[in-house]
């Protein structure tokens, strides 16, 4: 989904995007201007991440003199960012790569369940306390939200982005440490 189409559902955290401090993650970025509208939607500080050097790299010289951007050579699945160091980690169909050689939906292999708790994992481990988990998938919401499910982070909710072959946009919040510790 191009961002045009994904913005509506970002409206609502936009002002907190621009909010002076807030840090963004976005990872899996690839190739895309993602990361570049969401700075020219007011975002501060965007920090984008893709396991590909030679993606990192052209990032770099793409956007190169805006201090509001960062390209970071590095795999979501096993990030080293120092905890809590995010306010949003925004996923736009990074987690879809995953998932491509799943096998069976209903029961998918277990590479591909490890891949996407290892990715959760690092995800929730970067959020602070309270921020936000976005996600734009393809994946039916039945599907993708077994991927999801983290002891520290909300349930998933999701909306339709009714667009093309249609999306789906999750959010999910990550809970105080003694939220997360309840049974």
């Amino acid at each position: 989904a191009d961002y045009a189409v994904v913005r509506a559902h970002l409206e609502p955290l936009l002002p907190a995007f621009a909010a002076p401090g807030t840090r963004i993650l976005v990872v899996g970025c690839g190739n895309s201007r993602f990361s570049e509208q969401l700075v020219a939607d007011g975002a501060v500080a965007v920090t984008s991440i893709d396991f590909s050097a030679n993606v990192i790299a052209a990032m770099r010289e793409r956007t190169k003199g805006d201090p509001r951007l960062e390209w970071v050579e590095m795999d979501m699945t096993a990030m080293t960012f120092p905890d809590a160091s995010f306010d949003f980690v925004i996923d736009k169909a990074a987690m879809d790569a995953l998932v491509t050689d799943e096998g069976d939906p209903w029961n998918p292999n277990e590479a591909t369940r490890a891949l996407t708790s290892n990715m959760m994992a690092s995800v929730a481990r970067v959020l602070k306390p309270r921020a936000k988990f976005v996600q734009v998938t393809f994946q039916q919401p039945h599907f993708r939200k077994r991927y999801l499910e983290h002891a520290q982070l909300s349930p998933p909710e999701y909306s339709l982005i009714d667009h093309g072959m249609g999306y789906f946009f999750f959010e999910q919040t990550k809970l105080p440490a003694a939220d997360a510790a309840a049974p």
